[in-house]
């Protein structure tokens, strides 16, 4: 063999590139725990997930006129029995000029009962959709991720997230709860079970002796903003909510009757979720003032000077009284964690394998170790390229990875058989030239092949389905990998292997 030559060949050069790439991101971090940086999959660590669809119908709608959103969530609301949000051009409750909004009927109203609800109060139906908008389905997720973090505690891997079925149109939450802490089913228990939300004011300075002022349920969830920054202060934040009338009055008494009004210092409204205090300061002298003369006209408050945890805190607690939207709950899994160390376990066993079987099958082949050595080689290579890939893209490892992986070992006998039987056509390798239009031969056959797998597994990734969208992308990648990475590299060993025997 020449390995001057070898040496030379920038298709080896590429491959150990990669390699080297994949075993710095397979890596961990320091104080990491584990052999790699890899994350597992709830199937192979343990864990529940959970799949929440949200219940609602959403029309978008015009002949809006002069009325505003709350007229219009008041006129719609009169002819339905569920909560009804508008959105006009800037999220739910925006008060953007325009004639165009999303009603969200926010419960179980089918989509002609909700055409039939805002025709009824005077407004043009434009189309209508099962579900709810991206605004509620974010509220929704930070809701259900805060209430886990509050009863499971904030660890690592605890993931809430918003996805879509792109064939289907479907929007869904998916809950990922890894470790023992799930492993009592309660994590569908806490996503339906309300959190307790409620501000109180301090009556007695002396003692922080405290007193209810109002609950989660005065306050219109819709209303709650995302931290927003302060235009003096880029480093402080508002949150911004609005109280329900019967709330608004009940806070303007208490802040009275308490002395906050007239001594805001001593007497600041206090907030908790769950019980447990989120926030406490002092009434804005301007609002103060206001409350104490009756001229407050309710509803809007903010909550400033917060840094951006805190802002996230309270935002966040303010929406995670009841949800925004009713939830169906289409799924739950929950797998042991032994269980995910035995698929652990099985899973690499069939990855490697897998990986020796692709060798031995190329060896009873043909019969000559020159060339079962580096099919067996190339094979692992795919393999820590591949795995390097999932480490760097925070990729999880789960059984669709898995599949995704053997699959990928499984086109490349495949191919490895296609580059040595094109190579030792006729039975021998005439020179080096010889070689060049044959393997060129077979890498074109291998493109072409590679390139119907890829858009066979597009469609499967791109659309959103399941576990099934973690499959097409792995086997995508490693496609991809093996096509412009380890086949070329494959096929330079292959050439100094064979050409250097003069046959």
């Amino acid at each position: 063999m020449n390995y001057r030559r070898l040496a030379k060949d920038w298709r080896i050069w590429l491959l150990l590139v990669v390699l080297v790439f994949a075993l710095v991101g397979l890596a961990p971090l320091g104080g990491a725990e584990g052999l790699t940086a890899l994350s597992f999959g709830l199937e192979l660590e343990g864990g529940t997930l959970v799949q929440i669809s949200p219940v609602g119908t959403t029309v978008d709608a015009t002949g809006f006129g002069a009325d505003n959103v709350t007229a219009v969530e008041q006129n719609v609301a009169e002819n339905v029995e569920v909560p009804v949000r508008v959105s006009r051009g800037g999220g739910i409750g925006a008060q953007q000029a325009t004639d165009t909004a999303q009603v969200e009927f926010r419960g179980n109203v089918s989509e002609d009962g909700a055409v039939s609800a805002v025709e009824e109060a005077g407004y043009t139906s434009e189309g209508v959709t099962d579900g709810v908008t991206t605004s509620t389905l974010n509220d929704l997720s930070d809701s259900i991720q805060l209430r886990l973090e509050d009863r499971l505690g904030a660890g690592a891997g605890l993931s809430v997230s918003v996805q879509s079925n792109l064939l289907t149109g479907e929007d869904f939450i998916v809950v990922e709860v890894p470790g023992e802490r799930s492993q009592d089913g309660r994590v569908v228990e806490i996503i339906r079970t309300q959190g307790e939300f409620d501000i109180r004011v301090v009556t007695n300075a002396s003692n922080d002796t405290q007193e209810q002022v109002v609950t989660g349920d005065s306050i219109n969830r819709g209303s709650v903003s995302q931290p927003l920054q302060d235009q003096g202060n880029e480093e402080l934040y508002t949150v911004q909510f609005e109280l329900d009338e019967d709330g608004s009055v009940a806070f303007g008494e208490a802040m009275r009757d308490s002395g906050a009004t007239q001594n805001p210092e001593a007497h600041p409204p206090v907030m908790y979720f769950n019980n447990e205090e989120v926030f406490r300061g002092p009434l804005n002298p301007s609002l103060a003032g206001s409350i104490e003369e009756g001229t407050w006209g309710g509803g809007g408050l903010s909550v400033t000077g917060l840094n951006n945890s805190e802002a996230q805190i309270i935002s966040v607690a303010l929406r995670s009284g009841a949800l925004a939207t009713p939830v169906e709950v289409v799924s739950s899994t929950t797998i042991s964690a032994r269980q995910g160390d035995r698929f652990k376990q099985y899973s690499l066993l069939i990855a490697f394998l897998s990986v020796f079987g692709v060798g031995a099958t190329i060896y009873f082949r043909y019969r000559d170790l020159r060339i079962a050595i580096p099919t067996v080689v190339t094979g692992v290579a795919e393999v820590v390229a591949l795995l390097g890939f999932s480490a760097v893209f925070n990729f999880n490892v789960d059984l669709a990875y898995v599949a995704g992986l053997i699959a990928v070992i499984g086109t490349g006998v495949d191919d490895l058989i296609i580059i040595a039987d094109e190579v030792q056509e006729s039975g021998g390798v005439e020179s080096a030239d010889v070689y060049r239009k044959r393997l060129k031969r077979a890498l074109i056959v291998i493109g072409m092949a590679a390139t119907t797998t890829i858009g066979a597994m597009l469609p499967l990734a791109y659309l959103g389905l399941g576990r099934i969208s973690g499959f097409a992308i792995v086997t995508i990648v490693g496609v991809l990998i093996g096509v412009l990475v380890t086949r070329p590299a494959y096929g330079s060993v292959l050439r100094e292997l064979i050409t250097d025997r003069g046959d």
